[in-house]
């Protein structure tokens, strides 16, 4: 449900955990992430999942980033959503944008990292 439920949430993108997903009865691309807006201690790390096109960017930026030993600085919006783990309510951000705050060196090369990838995966 995402009607009245959008969320924007600015911090750094931590945590990165790439894994296809099944979705519809559809394999795709998933990325598990947080979103670290403050201290753990005072709420401000939150789950995030994004999917398709925009988990690999989420992914491709992230090992950029990380390989220029910077900061994965990130805008994210989305929507909430609500999972049940052993009876107890567990909330993610599902993102579905997202807008990288990079170097424009790192942003480069990570750009010129995920068209390649992408065009990897449309030939296969």
């Amino acid at each position: 449900m995402k009607r009245n439920n959008q969320v924007t949430l600015d911090g750094l993108i931590e945590a990165v955990r790439a894994e296809i997903a099944i979705v519809r009865g559809e394999r795709i691309p998933a990325a598990h992430f947080t979103v670290r807006t403050d201290q753990p201690e005072l709420g401000g790390l939150h789950p995030a999942v994004a999917y398709g096109r925009l988990a690999a960017e989420i992914v491709v930026f992230s090992e950029t980033a990380q390989e220029a030993k910077a900061p994965l600085e990130a805008t994210v919006r989305g929507w909430l959503r609500t999972m049940w783990q052993d009876g107890q309510p567990h909330v993610v951000l599902v993102a579905d944008r997202v807008t990288f705050h990079l170097p424009s060196e790192v942003r480069a090369r990570a750009s010129a990292q995920l068209s390649a990838y992408m065009r990897e995966l449309s030939s296969a």
